[in-house]
């Protein structure tokens, strides 16, 4: 009897919990109609319609440095787009890996800078980026000469790279700037 009880009180509750999730009640959280606010308009009020202006970020110029070969239109576009979408960190010039391609004992790279100051940026020749591979295992490369940036734009350069730490691109984990050392 006990048992029959129990059964029948645990349909009881599933029933009550089916009816209760299925009913459709309107509450103050879940309005059964969501209002949708929308500006009266008048023809008076509209205004002409002007190109909208772009943001000051989509106007960046990227200058190339390579001596090896010309870019592709759909290369600088991609170039275009990979500085554009560098984070913007005030104040500083930043580094990317954009094409990176294999030659006995090494591999050339070409990199992006990124200037982020609000005047003109010279990045002298022997400057060191550091490029870890997956095992942390850090590339030196020096640059190879002075290279200006004008602000909010940026440059590409090449350099050959000798090492047997990287076999592909893949094998790139984190590319910056060397920490100049106190004196």
């Amino acid at each position: 009897m006990n048992k029959k009880l129990t059964v029948l009180i645990i349909s009881a509750m599933a029933v009550l919990f089916a009816v209760g999730c299925t009913t459709e009640e309107q509450t103050p959280e879940t309005p059964a109609e969501t209002p949708v606010e929308t500006p009266a308009e008048t023809p008076a009020e509209t205004p002409e319609e002007t190109p909208a202006e772009t943001p000051e970020e989509s106007e960046i110029a990227v200058t190339s440095l390579l001596e090896s070969r010309e870019l592709t239109d759909e290369e600088q576009n991609s170039l275009e787009k990979v500085v554009r979408f560098m984070r913007t960190v005030d104040d500083t010039v930043q580094v990317a890996l954009f094409e990176m391609t294999e030659i006995e004992g090494g591999f050339n790279m070409e990199l992006v800078l990124k200037n982020n100051f609000a005047d003109t940026t010279v990045v002298e020749e022997g400057t060191i980026i550091s490029v870890l591979n997956q095992e942390q295992e850090a590339i030196e490369v020096t640059l190879p000469m002075d290279i200006e940036i004008e602000p909010n734009a940026g440059v590409l350069f090449e350099t050959e790279v000798k090492t047997d730490l990287l076999s592909s691109r893949s094998d790139v984990y984190f590319i910056e700037f060397k920490a100049e050392e106190a004196e």
